[in-house]
């Protein structure tokens, strides 16, 4: 959360932003990849 927070008042890189969107994304496919898996696991 503290890029967030400090980051535009102390010109941190807007790179930083988009790690943390991609780092969000990754973290909500994992999850799905993981609920799916485990779907097909108990059905078969």
């Amino acid at each position: 959360m503290l890029p967030i927070t400090l980051g535009p008042d102390n010109d941190w890189p807007a790179w930083g932003f988009v790690m943390i969107a991609a780092g969000v994304a990754g973290l909500i496919f994992f999850a799905r990849r993981q609920v799916a898996t485990a779907q097909t696991a108990s059905a078969g």
